[in-house]
């Protein structure tokens, strides 16, 4: 079976956003002295700020580099009864305050998704289920732990040569997962994939990265 994570499909027609928060603990701590990774961690709620360019919504937006995924009530609805472990939390929103909806649209006007927010409910989806690798065969190994911070440290293959193998014995079945050597980033089966896919849900894509052994 095949291992994919959720990715931005890029170069869509939909509103893009980023995230200004919410940081933990805050004020920051800054860098890690020893490995150099930020000590913080992105908590509930996620806040969004909406970028100019569209002012459509899709029912997946994509506020970090792959790593945070929001969605509208209508993937909500479907996923939640169907996949476990999933989480889903509230959204805010900001808008800087010198951004301020133009009072005549022109040429010129960027489009964007003004405040108040007058679109569909989002939602901050996550997943509570984390598995792991069987590093000998992804290529993956533990570089070191960080004697700061505790953070494991690993050393990982090239992108476009990688091909990670999930550790069947870490793996209940669940459809939407994390792995712990891949903290960041949203995994899914190929099941998943296609339960989503069946759906038609507008700006969602999934990168192949590897496979889970049956």
């Amino acid at each position: 079976m095949n291992l994919y994570h959720f990715c931005d499909p890029i170069h869509q027609p939909f509103a893009h956003a980023g995230r200004v928060g919410t940081w933990e603990p805050d004020p920051s701590p800054g860098i890690c002295a020893e490995c150099r990774r930020a000590r913080q961690r992105r908590v509930a709620p996620l806040i969004l700020e909406w970028l100019p360019g569209y002012d459509v919504v899709g029912d997946f937006t994509w506020p970090g580099l792959n790593d945070e995924v929001v969605v509208s009530q209508r993937v909500r609805d479907f996923l939640e009864p169907r996949i476990a472990g999933l989480t889903f939390h509230a959204v805010e929103m900001f808008q800087n305050p010198r951004v301020r909806r133009p009072a005549r649209v022109t040429r010129r006007t960027q489009p964007r998704v003004w405040l108040p927010y007058e679109g569909p409910p989002l939602w901050d989806m996550n997943s509570a289920v984390l598995c792991r690798l069987d590093t000998e065969r992804s290529g993956v190994t533990l570089d070191r732990v960080c004697g700061t911070c505790g953070r494991e440290l690993y050393a990982r293959p090239p992108f476009d040569t990688r091909h990670l193998v999930l550790d069947p014995s870490s793996w209940q079945g669940q459809g939407i997962f994390h792995v712990q050597e891949y903290p960041g980033w949203i995994f899914c089966s190929e099941g998943a994939k296609d339960l989503i896919e069946g759906q038609s849900f507008s700006n969602v894509g999934f990168a192949l990265d590897g496979e889970i052994p049956e």
